[in-house]
Formats: C-alpha cells, sequence, structure tokens
C-alpha cells in the first residue's frame, strides 16, 4: 500500500477549488488501495476532508493573518478577496509539510496550491519522494515528476519537460471531478415557452401579464427516482447560482436582488449553493426568508443533482465550470480572480459558455434580460449542453489516478 499525502488548502481566503479537485483524486487512489493523507492550513478544508473520510493535518503558519478575513473592497479591479499568502508563510510552509511527511510516510506528494515557488519542490525532493503538481498557469520550471493542468487552455500555456520523464498530463481529459460527475447521462433539456413574458395593453397603457407563471415553493423538491433521465418536470424555470467554495465579495447576494427586482426573472426559483464559511452568508439567508422561491443549499455534498435540476446556471469562473460542462448545464460565467479569466475567455470564445465579465461590472451584464433570453431560448440552450458534455466524461481524476500510481511502481 502507497501513502500519498495532498498538501492543497480551502477557505475563505482561498477559495475551496483545491481541495475539491484533490478529492477527487483522493477517491480515486483510494479504490487502487493507497493510503491518502492531506495536509491543509485552513479550517473550513480541514472540515471538507474528514466529513469525506480522509485523514487530514493541519499545517500551522504563525504568521497567517489571513484566514476568515472580511474583503469589502467590492468595485476594485483585483483578487484581493482571496490571499494566498507570502514568502514568509512558504518558508514556514516547507519546514511543516516536511515535518509531516517525514513522520507518517510517504511514497508521494500531490501539491495543489498558490504561493510556491522551485525552491518548494526542490526542499521537497530532497527527502527522496515523488511529486505530482494540480497546476493552472505555468509561471516557472516545476521539478515534479508528473504535472497536471486540467483546464481547456492548459497547452496554450507552453508546458515543456523540465526533465526526461516527466509527465504533462494536460486537457479536459484530466480534468478532476468527483464521482458524481462520472459519465452522466445526456441531458434532456426543458421546452420553457409557456413562460414568456407577454406585455398587454390595458387602457392605452402597456402593461407586464405573466401568462402561467407561479411562485416556486421552497420545498417543491424533485423526487428524482421518478425522473426519466434528468428532466426536471417542475413548470417554473430553475436557475443555479454559485461562486464556488468562497464568496468575498457577497455576488450571490448581488446577483439576487438584480434578478428579484426584475418581473422578467423575479418569480423563477433560484437554487444557490452556500458554503458555510461564506463570510456574507447571513445576508444571502436574510434575502432566501423573504423569498418563497430561493432555495439555499448550505454545505450540499451533491451538486450534480442541483445541477442536473436547473436550467441555467450563474457560476464564477472556477472549476465549477467543469463540473457544470459533465452535467450540460448552459451557464453564464463570471470571473472572481486573475487565474480565472484565460479559462472562462476560451470556453466562451469555443462556444461552450457564455461569459458576463468581472465580479465588480456585476451591473453593467444586464444579466436579468440575459438569463430571461437564455430561458426562453430552448435551442441554444439545447447546443450548449451538447457541447458541454461533449467536452468533459468526468474520468479525469481516475486517469490521473492511474498516472501517479504507475510512477510509484
Amino acid at each position: 500500500m502507497y501513502n500519498i499525502a495532498i498538501r492543497a488548502d480551502g477557505g475563505p481566503a482561498v477559495g475551496m477549488g483545491h481541495i475539491m479537485r484533490c478529492l477527487a483524486i483522493a477517491e480515486q487512489l483510494k479504490i487502487l488501495g493507497c493510503r491518502i493523507y492531506f495536509l491543509c492550513r485552513y479550517k473550513q478544508g480541514l472540515d471538507r476532508i474528514k466529513a469525506m473520510g480522509f485523514e487530514a493535518f493541519e499545517i500551522v503558519i504563525k504568521t497567517d493573518e489571513t484566514q476568515g478575513q472580511n474583503c469589502e473592497k467590492e468595485n476594485e479591479k483585483t483578487n484581493s478577496g482571496f490571499n494566498y499568502g507570502s514568502i514568509e508563510e512558504l518558508k514556514e510552509d516547507i519546514l511543516a509539510t516536511c515535518a509531516i511527511i517525514k513522520q507518517q510516510g510517504c511514497d508521494l506528494i500531490l501539491i495543489d496550491k498558490y504561493n510556491l515557488s522551485s525552491d518548494y519542490f526542490i526542499n521537497i525532493k530532497t527527502l527522496g519522494i515523488k511529486l505530482a503538481f494540480i497546476d493552472d498557469l505555468n509561471l516557472f520550471d516545476c521539478p515534479a515528476d508528473i504535472i497536471i493542468n486540467g483546464n481547456i487552455n492548459a497547452k496554450l500555456l507552453g508546458y515543456k519537460q523540465c526533465f526526461a520523464g516527466q509527465k504533462l498530463l494536460l486537457g479536459t481529459n484530466y480534468t478532476p471531478l468527483r464521482s458524481e460527475f462520472r459519465d452522466v447521462h445526456e441531458r434532456k433539456t426543458r421546452y420553457l415557452s409557456g413562460w414568456q413574458y407577454m406585455p398587454q395593453s390595458l387602457n392605452g397603457r402597456e402593461i407586464p401579464v405573466q401568462s402561467v407563471r407561479h411562485k416556486a415553493d421552497a420545498n417543491d423538491l424533485i423526487d428524482y427516482s421518478q425522473l426519466e433521465g434528468n428532466y426536471n418536470k417542475s413548470k417554473v424555470p430553475e436557475i443555479m447560482i454559485t461562486t464556488g467554495g468562497a464568496d468575498p465579495y457577497n455576488i450571490t447576494g448581488k446577483f439576487l436582488e438584480l434578478l428579484l427586482a426584475d418581473n422578467k426573472t423575479s418569480d423563477f426559483r433560484y437554487n444557490v449553493i452556500v458554503n458555510s464559511g461564506f463570510i456574507y452568508k447571513d445576508k444571502i439567508e436574510k434575502i432566501a426568508n423573504n423569498n418563497s422561491n430561493i432555495v439555499l443549499y448550505i454545505d450540499y455534498k451533491c451538486l450534480s443533482e442541483v445541477m442536473l435540476r436547473s436550467d441555467i446556471a450563474i457560476s464564477s469562473g472556477g472549476s465549477t465550470l467543469y463540473e457544470l460542462c459533465s452535467c450540460g448545464t448552459p451557464t453564464m460565467a463570471f470571473i472572481m480572480a486573475d487565474n480565472q479569466q484565460g479559462i472562462v475567455d476560451m470556453l466562451s470564445s469555443e462556444g461552450y459558455i457564455q461569459q458576463l465579465g468581472w465580479h465588480y461590472e456585476i451591473e453593467k451584464y444586464n444579466v436579468m434580460q440575459r438569463v430571461y433570453d437564455l430561458i426562453m431560448d430552448y435551442g441554444l440552450r439545447k447546443r450548449y449542453s451538447q457541447r458541454m458534455q461533449e467536452l468533459v466524461d468526468g474520468r479525469g481524476a481516475s486517469r490521473i489516478a492511474s498516472e501517479i500510481v504507475s510512477i510509484i511502481d
């Protein structure tokens, strides 16, 4: 049995994408008979890892002042809502990581975090173990035995082997998704023309009339055992809203306020993904308590169910986009951090999703009209679904796990 350590962080300061994709790989490594343990810096990430049944050890950084920070610089063009650490923190990280893997034993360490340098990997390599690295940006020559970039733009980033035998696993064949997103059946698109917004004249004045609308009840959940395929038989259009594992700018609340204020979209059902660590969780809950057509999924474990029941999604540009592709959920994506821009740009330019722009430009999106137009366009939604599911098959984590085990043998 191989001992495999995974070094990844998750929390309000860094988001949860690193943790989630590492958990996907850990699931597959466990199936192959490996012992897996995580090294993580923040409580939110540690809690999620333990909830999934894996061992977890805390990386203690004395200079850590970022956890739980309240980021309210809402209108700056910056990713300051996310803090990936300093040089001093990196030095402490190396020492703490090496100490734990010496104690626990390790054949290979999988690293998925920012705030890294070549020195980080060189120091760990002195322990005589194999290294795998999940990367997004190709910012430096990395001496890892395997480099993994499962993004759509990975092959455009100029990766080259640093040494003979180094493996480069690039592109969406290596997008690590959890098993719930593996081989999702072909999506069936709902025809929603009965919800068309119809102007009507009354005494010479044009007024809006909702044709067959009713407000979705918060308890109106679908019995999935009664569905044919993944077809949502409820009549109300359903919109999923997600910012991934963190929302330092309260983008969730802002989208809800805009959509609820417009009579074309106010009665749609909103399936809202919330993490218990969200800084603005209370504000989101307050909006939901005042609107029965909002359903909050707090720390929900099976997001594929929500994606499959939703007609479209509004999502941040992180790894959630690939989960939505697997489920074929037509998506409007916005950018929350610099490292998301290349992914969102390419997915939108190649016709897989629609792009909204940066989080601080939310008022410029005309999101209400764009959501309404996409809901009403059955053909466009169907085309998006087909293309998205062709891009991602959900088997990336299994392929990565097999490659990892092969270099230890």
